[in-house]
C-alpha cells in the first residue's frame, strides 16, 4: 500500500511540475496575458515566472528523492525519466492542436 502511495505522489509531483513549466513557456504566457483575465490562477503563475520554475524544479527533485529512496540512486534516476516520458507525451497530445490543416487552393491565371 505504501508503494502505491509513493508512486502516486511521484506522478503528482511530475504532473504539477510539467504543468507549471508549460504555463511558464513564452508562447503560453503570451496567450494568458492576452486574455486579460487577471483573477485566474494561470495569470498569477505567469506573474512569478522564476518562482514557478523553482517550484517545478523542487517538485522534480522531490520526485527524484522519493524514487531514489524507494529504489537505489541509479534505478531512481532512470525510473524518473521513464515516468516523465508518458506524462510529457500526454501533455503534448493534450495541448497541441492535432487536426488536419486545410490547404487553400490558389487560383491561377492563364
Amino acid at each position: 500500500m505504501m508503494f502505491f502511495l509513493l508512486m502516486s505522489c511521484v506522478f503528482l509531483c511530475i504532473w504539477l511540475a510539467s504543468y507549471l513549466l508549460f504555463l511558464c513557456s513564452a508562447k503560453q504566457r503570451s496567450k494568458i496575458a492576452a486574455n486579460k483575465h487577471q483573477q485566474s490562477i494561470q495569470f498569477r503563475i505567469i506573474s512569478y515566472v522564476k518562482l514557478s520554475r523553482m517550484i517545478a524544479l523542487f517538485l522534480i527533485i522531490l520526485a527524484l528523492v522519493i524514487l531514489c529512496d524507494q529504489f537505489e540512486i541509479s534505478i531512481g534516476i532512470v525510473s524518473l525519466w521513464v515516468f516523465m516520458t508518458p506524462i510529457f507525451f500526454i501533455f503534448i497530445l493534450w495541448f497541441n492542436d492535432l487536426k488536419n490543416k486545410t490547404k487553400h487552393a490558389k487560383g491561377r491565371l492563364k
